[in-house]
């Protein structure tokens, strides 16, 4: 079984699917890179050198410096990732598309899903696609997703519902049991929800995943500060984009083509920065 660590962190709306956008535009984002486990601590090591100047008490973020602190260390992560050729993902869901689509279907008023759980699956499964793609021989994986600070109700809705996506993909069935009440009748109504999946082929080879592990950690490291950096500096280069572009698609190549790693970021929907 092939170990990797997934480095996340995010930007922007987190919000449940109750809540509105708060302004015209409005998205959340998470990124990620991966790094091969047996690298990490090398990685850790390598990630000291664009620090050593900055102090970090553990709770450090880009938006705690100055200006132009800022920009030294920003300039210093895209450095180590162009001469790394470190690829990263992205995944963005605008606040009010996201409250559309949840609040459409729904069996009972008090059930919310998170917004920070949509753009969190969206890396996950990007970070998964690309390295299948790449090493197409691997089919069982175990993955350690590092993070910053997150509260154990986050974490334990993370891995409730990627548990359950797993399932699909790994098993191509789930079925879920959803309860409401309805209160003219006072009867309590069940219904059995069976999703299934189809596995793709790519070249003709099954691609299908034998079985997935995975564990949450946190952790306030050089390399949960690069993360949020790197969330930073996308939600910013985002954010631009749809002020010139309120409809544009946010998981394109188009949507961070002024981003200074551009060229490395992977798994958008569109290949092309015109």
């Amino acid at each position: 079984m092939q170990k990797l660590a997934l480095i996340i962190d995010e930007s922007g709306a987190k919000n449940y699917s109750d809540k509105q956008e708060q302004y015209e535009g409005e998205f959340g984002i998470m990124v990620g890179f991966l790094i091969p486990y047996e690298y990490l601590e090398m990685c850790k090591d390598t990630s000291k050198s664009i620090f050593h100047e900055f102090k970090n008490n553990g709770k450090l973020h880009i938006t705690d410096l100055e200006d132009n602190e800022q920009k030294k260390l920003r300039d210093k992560v895209y450095m180590l990732f162009k001469e790394y050729k470190v690829g990263w993902f992205y995944h963005g869901t605008f606040v009010q598309d996201f409250f559309e689509s949840e609040n459409k279907l729904k069996l009972s008023s008090n059930q919310k899903s998170s917004l920070h759980y949509e753009v969190f699956k969206g890396v996950f499964f990007k970070a998964l696609d690309f390295y299948r793609m790449h090493c197409k021989d691997i089919k069982k994986i175990d993955i350690e997703i590092i993070t910053d600070n997150l509260d154990k109700g986050i974490i334990k809705l993370f891995k409730k519902n990627l548990q359950d996506s797993i399932i699909l993909m790994t098993k191509r069935t789930l079925s879920k049991t959803l309860h409401t009440y309805n209160k003219e009748t006072n009867e309590l109504i069940s219904c059995t929800r069976t999703s299934k999946l189809e596995v793709r082929e790519i070249e003709g080879e099954n691609i299908q995943w034998e079985d997935i592990q995975f564990e949450i950690i946190t952790e306030n490291s050089n390399l949960t500060f690069i993360a949020d950096i790197l969330a930073n500096s996308t939600h910013y280069y985002i954010k631009q984009e749809i002020i010139k572009n309120k409809d544009i698609n946010l998981n394109s190549k188009i949507a961070v083509k002024n981003h200074p790693l551009k060229e490395q970021v992977m798994c958008c929907n569109t290949f092309d920065f015109k």
